[in-house]
């Protein structure tokens, strides 16, 4: 977009695609008020890359029709993206952007309030050049700084532990749970337990797979968080002893996360778990599997029908697996739907249903439903018991493509666990399933690793797999890793694709050991070589590797 004045040179701006699709209506209402085509601050971002500008030079649709509109030329309209680093003057409704040694650069949403420029001149002792700032941008930079402000301290010497929580006197619950669920993110929790006691509350965050202790909360603190909590997510705050499932989306410095709670009675109260979830979706590709695994899950996205099974441990990464997979089938011209118990993540390639086991939404009224509606692909959270095991099997049968979890040891025990405990007959199964997966989730070295050479006594637990250099790596830690010698969280995956072999094992109830062996002799390592592999590539500690051996081969080693 090209500006030109008469008495200035042309001025030459990008601007946003919905900036320019609203721009005609905001010119005809002469008006700079409403909010629309803004740039997203993704799209700004990768433009700004593709281009080499700098974010201030894009331009939004209320600095445009403002310029047009020929506001007061002492009166600059400034961008949000101008005012990111500004900070409130006093208790003033202004913000300072800049300043020289004779001039102060102040943005107000009403430059023209010449008390509050007077005022504003005698604490800062400089002319002022009033800036225009839209009132929504100028609440967004309080709050932020006001966070900033009450914004808990780390401990130096124990980079994962908060120092002491700074609640205000007023106690407001919205701002404790705020402080402690925003103090999670920033450390990385996936998990956030509030546990109590005869005087006095623990909090823990899961962090890499571990629980670390953080500073406790008093009883009457926590009267204030469960009622908070329970209230946002949407379950019976005035009512105690339950056990209930909630959920809420809420933004963080412009992220949106998704938060799952779960309450549990205890002795002394009722206790709370608060699983965390980042909206960014990682696709299939992101997930850091290894080529064969990627391969097959694309395999099985290309095929018309079919049930995608994934088992696993709680939090080993099995609802970000089908989310990707979700995400990789994601089609203008499919109908998804997920059923879930509750909603864990938004996905807005989807029809979200949330299942409420008391009443008549169940898994199996949804899913009845649910082939009403003409679906191509169902997600169903997890099978917890014989009605959703039948609806899914009937789903699939129908010739629609079902993805689902279960608790259940490994690829070989979904098909044991299925038929045992709800009863479905081998040869339905061999049907109907054409992929297992069994997934864990393992934390990943930090690049300060400590490289060594393995002993032989080191290897005697793994069975042997033939690698050119093998090295084992211990954690040391660093800045980058807050001293914690890992990075995050990598999956281990074993995948078991049904073929017309494993679907005639299957068929004549072959054992589960038996359907393990058939699927190592097709190459498809089990989770107990992919770990030995990773150990002796320096990816993962010797500790966690020792997780996945398998427990006959250490008895056998100790006898």
């Amino acid at each position: 977009m090209a500006l030109a004045y008469p008495d200035r040179h042309h001025v030459v701006a990008p601007i946003s695609p919905r900036a320019f699709a609203h721009f005609g209506a905001k010119i005809q209402t002469r008006t700079t008020k409403l909010p629309l085509g803004a740039w997203n601050r993704q799209d700004l971002k990768e433009w700004c890359e593709l281009l080499g500008f700098s974010p201030e030079t894009f331009l939004s649709t209320e600095e445009i029709v403002a310029e047009l509109l020929h506001l007061k030329p002492s009166i600059l309209p400034v961008s949000p993206y101008q005012i990111d680093r500004a900070h409130r003057i006093g208790n003033e409704l202004a913000l300072l952007l800049a300043r020289t040694a004779t001039r102060a650069w102040v943005a107000a949403p009403n430059p023209l309030d010449t008390a509050m420029i007077e005022r504003v001149q005698q604490v800062l002792g400089l002319a002022i050049v009033p800036c225009l700032v839209a009132p929504f941008d100028l609440r967004r930079v309080l709050a932020r700084n006001q966070a900033v402000e009450n914004k808990v301290q780390i401990q130096q010497s124990r980079p994962l532990h908060i120092a002491d929580w700074k609640f205000p006197l007023s106690a407001d619950p919205s701002q404790l749970v705020d402080q402690i669920l925003q103090s999670a993110i920033t450390l990385t929790a996936t998990d956030v337990h509030f546990e109590p006691k005869a005087e006095t509350v623990l909090v823990r965050f899961r962090i890499n797979k571990n629980l670390i202790s953080q500073p406790a909360v008093s009883p009457a603190h926590y009267q204030l968080i469960i009622k908070r909590i329970k209230m946002l997510g949407g379950m019976k705050h005035d009512q105690k002893g339950l056990i209930e499932d909630g959920s809420m989306t809420r933004t963080y410095d412009g992220i949106r996360y998704d938060f799952r709670f779960v309450a549990i009675p205890s002795r002394y109260e009722d206790s709370i778990v608060c699983r965390i979830f980042g909206s960014r979706q990682p696709l299939l590709g992101e997930l850091g599997l290894q080529p064969r695994e990627l391969g097959v899950l694309r395999w099985f996205c290309k095929m018309n029908g079919g049930m995608l099974i994934t088992c696993g441990e709680t939090t080993s990464g099995t609802t970000t697996t089908l989310y990707a997979l979700l995400h990789d089938l994601r089609d203008s011209n499919k109908k998804i739907y997920t059923i879930e118990q509750p909603i864990e993540k938004h996905f807005d390639g989807a029809v979200q249903i949330q299942v409420d086991p008391q009443g008549p939404l169940t898994f199996g009224a949804i899913l009845r439903a649910i082939m009403r509606g003409d679906p191509n692909i169902i997600m169903v959270s997890e099978i917890r018991d014989a009605d959703s095991a039948d609806a899914a099997i009937n789903c699939t049968l129908s010739g629609h493509k079902v993805f689902t979890t279960l608790h259940a040891e490994d690829c070989a025990g979904t098909m044991a666990r299925l038929h045992s405990s709800f009863r479905i007959d081998y040869i339905t199964l061999a049907q109907t399933i054409r992929l297992l997966i069994s997934q864990r989730l393992v934390r990943e070295l930090c690049v300060c690793k400590r490289e060594r050479e393995p002993t032989g006594d080191e290897l005697r637990p793994f069975p042997f797999i033939e690698i050119a250099d093998p090295v084992i790596c211990d954690p040391i830690g660093c800045e980058a890793c807050n001293h914690t010698g890992f990075v995050g969280l990598m999956p281990v995956m074993e995948i078991m694709p049904i073929d017309e072999g494993m679907a005639a094992l299957i068929s004549s109830g072959a054992h589960a050991e038996r359907l393990r062996q058939a699927n190592l002799d097709r190459g498809y390592s089990n989770l107990e070589r992919q770990a030995c592999e990773l150990l002796q590539t320096g990816r993962i500690c010797m500790e966690d590797a020792l997780k996945f051996v398998q427990l006959n081969r250490l008895s056998a080693i100790r006898n």
